[in-house]
């Protein structure tokens, strides 16, 4: 039986994308914001968070429909007991195909 080892990225990578991510969004923001949001409104906060959460919740969905996600997202159903470290699992590739 042979066992094969995933190595992860070292974290020291991940701390050179984020700060990419933020560049890239800043530049998509400032020079195709269709629309300002006015943040002091109420009603800006609600309808940001449904609209997070119905996001999050189809691509939470899609995680268990599409095969390329479910591969990411399977270790967090692979047990028959269901407790806090079950919950908690992930998987390698987890980071690049979440929400």
């Amino acid at each position: 039986m042979r066992c094969t080892v995933i190595i992860a990225p070292p974290p020291f990578c991940r701390l050179m994308v984020i700060p990419v991510g933020i560049i890239a969004y800043s530049w998509v923001y400032n020079n195709f914001c269709l629309y300002k949001l006015p943040w002091q409104s109420p009603w800006t906060w609600w309808i940001t968070v449904i609209a997070f959460d119905c996001g999050y919740y189809w691509f939470h969905r899609m995680a268990h429909e599409i095969n390329l996600f479910w591969a990411a997202h399977q270790t967090h159903h692979s047990s028959e007991e269901y407790n806090l470290s079950t919950a908690l699992r992930q998987s390698v590739i987890q980071q690049f195909t979440s929400w």
